[in-house]
């Protein structure tokens, strides 16, 4: 069975149960990872765009459906500052935060 759809589904760290935003595609996502930068201005009609979304967690959900298999990725973030020390300098976070 191959897999036939994959999700994303973004949620910020003060809410977990709702959902920031899905994004359904029947081909794969780019890699995600932990201290990676998403930024919200694309999917916010409103807002400010002096905050970017910093991913903190991943879980991986895998399941199968009439079509075939469905992979579904959650991603937590926590919205941090859109300066420059955030958007350049986010490989030391993972490390500094205790998450590898």
């Amino acid at each position: 069975m191959k897999i036939t759809e994959y999700i994303v589904e973004v949620y910020q760290a003060d809410n977990f149960i709702e959902t920031e935003v899905v994004f359904s595609s029947e081909t794969p996502f780019m890699e995600i990872k932990v201290g990676d930068v998403l930024n919200p201005r694309a999917w916010r009609r409103s807002g400010t765009s002096s905050t970017v979304l910093r991913v903190i967690g991943l879980e991986h959900i895998i399941e199968e459906i009439r079509e075939g298999i469905r992979h579904k990725i959650y991603v937590y973030t926590e919205a941090v500052d859109n300066s420059d020390r955030n958007r350049l300098f986010r490989s030391w976070w993972p490390v500094q935060h205790g998450y590898m």
